[in-house]
């Protein structure tokens, strides 16, 4: 098999600088652990995860990924008071994304107020959900601590049943989750979910 982030760094090394400066390769793939983001990374301009992503998002992810590729190589001209400006994608405003990232943290919580049986039940929608979570976290959000715990702990879910302790790990997971999105902005409030 042929390594598409090996074939994008060779490409990155063979093309003019100049070339080079104006493009944006990104790796997909499903391999998300944080050495094989790291390894992307490394490789190409930035990573795109394989979990689906939502159609409406996508000029404003791949914006996101622009932007932060080339807010390090290109200088920004002086601002100018007088002159109004106002970006598509504003790099401190995500509030649409945490909004739907906070949708699906509540859509997930509503199948926790139910019993076991249920749970078991709903699983492959509850996995499809933090398949989902899983990557809206991984567009939005820098590499830090708090982000590989929340992904570490997806990944700790995946499987054809429902693992042990979901409700208890969807908690702490969920607080990791809230902790991050109150980090960018504020974020609507959510109510949390008892254990019955």
């Amino acid at each position: 098999t042929v390594s598409g982030s090996l074939c994008i760094e060779s490409i990155r090394r063979q093309i003019l600088p100049e070339q080079e400066r104006r493009l944006l390769a990104l790796v997909r793939s499903a391999n998300d652990s944080a050495q094989d983001v790291a390894l992307y990374n490394s490789r190409a301009h930035g990573f795109l995860p394989k979990a689906p992503l939502r159609k409406e998002n996508i000029i404003e992810t791949l914006a996101m990924l622009w932007e932060k590729r080339h807010m390090f190589t290109q200088p920004m001209p002086p601002e100018d008071p007088s002159v109004s400006t106002s970006s598509t994608y504003d790099e401190n405003d995500k509030s649409k994304e945490i909004q739907e990232i906070m949708q699906l943290v509540t859509s997930i919580d509503e199948i926790c107020t139910k019993d076991e049986a249920y749970l078991d039940e709903q699983w492959p929608l509850l996995w499809q959900q933090l398949h989902v979570l899983k990557g809206n976290i991984q567009v939005i959000f820098t590499a830090h601590y708090q982000v590989s715990l929340a992904l570490d702990s997806i990944n700790s879910f995946h499987g054809q049943t429902l693992p042990l302790c979901f409700k208890g790990r969807w908690s702490n997971l969920r607080s990791i989750i809230i902790s991050m999105c109150c980090k960018l902005k504020t974020v609507p409030s959510v109510t949390a979910f008892g254990d019955e």
